[in-house]
This record gives structure tokens, sequence and C-alpha cells, in this order.
């Protein structure tokens, strides 16, 4: 990518990041994410097909740069809480007014189903160990669905109702339910 393009995508990246930890992301217009960046709604969409989108890829690129990689966890079934998932939930404090906004209702539509995909990926590669033993005649996508709607709604419940509990002890109660998905109850 040039250095124009990347930097006009940082500008609106960084624009609409403002604006959502201003007035939250329901109330941000394409129009005001192009003022801010100074271009024209003709160049957003340029670069990004509608607002959700710039969200999503602009929260996966935050997470990025904050050293998430979710992708890395090891499955260690005995082990503490893996970096990435303290990294992770610690980046989702950081921007907890935005993540919140745009995982509850009414929520991004686009994000949560980037969101969705990652967990279930992640979630059927772990599911799908010899050691996880998931329940005779229950299908993995049914378990792989169920645990990360699961972890979606625990990050959103954390969000809501748990603003006191720090990203650490959240990244632990949701690493204890991912543990214990059905197939690994104890």
């Amino acid at each position: 990518m040039d250095t124009r393009t990347e930097r006009t995508r940082r500008a609106l990246r960084d624009a609409l990041f403002e604006l959502a930890g201003e007035r939250g992301f329901e109330a941000v217009s394409v129009s005001d994410i192009a003022e801010r960046a100074q271009v024209n709604r003709s160049t957003l969409y340029q670069h990004y097909p509608d607002r959700d989108t710039l969200l999503a890829e602009t929260l996966d690129e935050a997470a990025t740069e904050a050293g998430v990689n979710l992708e890395a966890i090891v499955a260690d079934l005995e082990g503490p809480t893996p970096e990435p998932v303290k990294l992770f939930m610690a980046h989702i404090a950081q921007h907890r007014d935005l993540y919140r906004s745009v995982l509850v209702d009414p929520g991004s539509p686009t994000f949560l189903a980037r969101i969705r995909a990652k967990f279930s990926a992640l979630i059927g590669a772990a599911v799908s160990l010899p050691e996880a033993a998931p329940p005779a005649g229950v299908p993995i996508d049914v378990i792989v669905s169920s645990v990360t709607g699961s972890i979606i709604g625990m990050i959103s419940t954390w969000l809501e109702s748990h603003p006191e509990t720090g990203s650490d002890e959240a990244a632990e109660w949701i690493w204890r339910v991912a543990l214990h998905a059905p197939g690994r109850m104890e």
C-alpha cells in the first residue's frame, strides 16, 4: 500500500476513533468521519464500503497495534490465561465505550460478524483437538457457536455490568468458560 493511501486510511480510522469516543458510534455519520479526516465522502468510500467496515477494520488495526494476536493462543489446558487473551481484553478495556456501543444493542452487525468469525475459527480449532472430547451426538459447529456466543456475551456483560472489574480478571473469566466448554466440564 502506498504511503498516501495509508495516510488517508489512518486519518479515517483516527477520525472514527475520536468521534466515536466523543459521541458514541451510533451518533457518527460517514459525513462526520470524512469531515474530521479532512477528506471527501467519496474518498472514504474508495477505501471502505461503509462506516461499519471502517469500524471493524479500525478495531482490528488497533488490536494488532496493541500486540493482540489471538491466533497465537496455544491452549494449555492446565496453564494460566494466555497472554493474547489478556492483551485482547486490555485493548477492549482501553476502548471500552466504543466496544460497548458495537457489541451491545443495536451494535454493529459487520463488527459482530467479524468477531464471531474470528472466535469461531479459534474455538473450532480447539474443539477439534483430540483432548477436547466433545460430547457425543453434539455437532462441532453447535459447540463452536455456543462457546463463541458465550464469549461475546461475557465481553458485553463485562462492559455493561462490571466496569469495576479489570481486564485481566475478565480475561480469566473468559478463559475459564472457553476451557470448560461442552466436552471439557470437570
